[in-house]
């Protein structure tokens, strides 16, 4: 997923490019995950967290489901995302850039400030003792 590409609008014919700076976006239902397996797993995504941009601020992008009204981060470090045999969990974006912080990311310019990868993890066993388990999607 490519959150930096150029969005045209009527305001601005030239588009611009990637989120804007001191900003918070919520992009629901961006992928999904389904188990296919014989027994429940536990999903685990790292975020994506203090980016260091080339031209100052921070950029942090975390992974969610909703629950109801409620949006629950997927980090494993506080909770897996639970799912069950034959179940499809959708999993949303959320992103919140500092003040000062560039429209895009340059992962060859950027990579020695921080990580601008998020690594997906499925296991039949919780290691945080904390699943999220929305029910039925």
């Amino acid at each position: 997923m490519d959150f930096n590409d150029e969005i045209p609008n009527s305001t601005n014919p030239e588009g611009g490019i990637g989120v804007a700076p001191d900003s918070r976006y919520e992009f629901d239902d961006v992928f999904r995950v389904q188990n296919q397996g014989t027994q429940d797993i536990y999903v685990d995504i790292t975020p994506i967290s203090n980016l260091s941009l080339t031209n100052g601020g921070d950029v942090n992008l975390e992974f969610y489901i909703r629950d109801g009204d409620t949006r629950e981060t997927i980090d494993g470090s506080n909770a897996e995302l639970t799912v069950p045999v034959g179940k499809v969990r959708s999993v949303g974006v959320y992103i919140e850039t500092a003040d000062g912080s560039n429209y895009s990311i340059d992962s060859t310019t950027d990579s020695d400030q921080g990580s601008d990868t998020a690594t997906i993890a499925a296991d039949s066993t919780v290691d945080s003792g904390n699943a999220i388990d929305p029910g039925s999607p």
